[in-house]
């Protein structure tokens, strides 16, 4: 591996550790607000509430665990696309739970799209502006 590859994977590390920092502490002020002091057990629980209750979270989870229905109210889940149900359901016969899979696929996906906005902005701009 030669030394500029070495340092931009270091870069890219830098900057996934910043961006799951940066969602973790969001979380963790989200928790103090709410409850009014800081627990471990509130944070693992609104960062687990997060995936598995709000918006289409409970959608992607029932095509991952189920399928897509043909017929009958769940047929409407046909509008979301198959890749995150389907990588959902991959990780979970490793990790055992559909929703720390979902948790972690979000998260990789969130540190892949920061390293691609830095890649980005350092086709225009420099490294100290990237």
């Amino acid at each position: 591996m030669n030394a500029a590859f070495k340092k931009r994977l270091k870069t890219w590390l830098l900057i996934a550790l910043v961006c799951l920092g940066i969602h973790d502490l969001m979380l963790a002020l989200a928790v103090i607000i709410n409850t009014g002091s800081f627990s471990w057990s509130a944070f693992r629980e609104l960062a687990v509430s997060r995936l598995t209750q709000p918006g289409d979270a409970t959608w992607y989870l029932d095509i991952a665990q189920n399928g897509y229905a043909k017929d009958g109210e769940k047929a409407i889940a046909l509008v979301f696309y198959p890749l995150y149900p389907m990588l959902i359901r991959l990780l979970g016969f490793v990790t055992g739970d559909l929703a720390l899979a979902g948790q972690i696929i979000s998260r990789v996906s969130y540190c892949a799209a920061s390293i691609l906005l830095y890649e980005l902005i350092l086709l225009d701009g420099t490294e100290r502006q990237a």
